[in-house]
């Protein structure tokens, strides 16, 4: 949310975004990789096939990403993000079939992505849309993965302790 809010506030691209982001995205393979290990038992085919797909992918960007920005890729964007962004909405279709968490979490996975791209063109009338070094849609990813841990919080705050 912080990069989404800065690039909102300085608008030009700037490439020590793109390395700053790998940050929120390892703590979202980490959020992801906890959420899948507190529903595995109720989870079925959907959520495992997206749970998979989705950290395979998460992890294979974070290489192509390094590549990139040494010079050795181009972009990768187009191969991977795809791949990602249908693997989120099977994670959180299942995560919402799941019941482990709250439905509404489901959804909220299943849309983040969808929801970040639609915020960040409707900011590009003021904000303009960039290949690389401008995360202004990240601002409702953000806010969505804020709500997931609030909910996932609540969650344990229920399950006894082993």
């Amino acid at each position: 949310m912080a990069l989404g809010i800065e690039s909102i506030v300085r608008q030009d691209p700037h490439n020590y975004r793109d390395v700053l982001m790998y940050g929120p995205w390892v703590l979202l393979l980490a959020t992801i990789v906890g959420i899948h290990q507190a529903q595995r038992h109720r989870a079925g085919r959907l959520e495992l096939v997206g749970y998979v797909t989705m950290t395979a992918s998460m992890a294979v960007t974070v290489v192509l990403g390094i590549l990139m920005l040494l010079g050795a890729v181009d972009s990768y964007f187009a191969v991977t993000m795809p791949v990602w962004i249908l693997s989120m909405i099977m994670f959180g279709v299942g995560t919402a079939r799941a019941g482990v968490f709250p439905r509404w979490m489901g959804v909220a996975i299943a849309l983040a992505q969808p929801l970040a791209m639609a915020t960040g063109v409707a900011l590009s009338p003021w904000i303009g849309l960039h290949d690389r070094g401008s995360f202004s849609g990240a601002v409702a990813h953000g806010a969505v993965l804020l709500s997931i841990a609030w909910a996932a919080g609540r969650v344990a705050e229920r399950e006894p302790q082993r």
